[in-house]
């Protein structure tokens, strides 16, 4: 189940900010209109992180209406989410890596050891 955003204009957030500081004297009530603004937002945002919290695996989510500040919002998570994925991708890559060596390495003086042995034997039987 997603979500459902109101559709708002994308930059409600920063329009509402330039309004109230620019017409702060034209506002009746300034301090409730800037206090439902911030309802909103902390609706939405609590939307957008209950989303979030639900994504267990490679399932779709849906992202509409999202205005530019919670773009953002989310832009920061999943830069740190896909930042974490590369670390653990590497170090399972740098882990893999150093096996294969250590198996090259183990061959190798296993063939060095064979070789020795029958080239040692093979000296004394001339």
């Amino acid at each position: 189940q997603y979500a459902v955003f109101q559709e708002l204009p994308f930059h409600y957030i920063e329009i509402a900010e330039i309004i109230i500081r620019e017409a702060k004297d034209d506002i009746p009530d300034l301090h409730q209109v800037r206090e439902r603004v911030r309802d909103i937002q902390s609706v939405r945002q609590n939307k957008i992180l209950a989303g979030l919290k639900k994504i267990t695996d490679a399932s779709p989510i849906q992202l509409s209406h999202l205005a530019a500040a919670e773009v953002s919002m989310i832009r920061t998570f999943f830069v740190g989410a896909l930042n974490q994925f590369h670390r653990q991708s590497q170090a399972k890559t740098d882990a893999e890596d150093a096996a294969a060596e250590t198996a090259r390495r183990a061959a190798a003086a296993a063939i060095a050891t064979s070789a020795r042995g029958s080239g040692a034997g093979e000296r004394t039987n001339q």
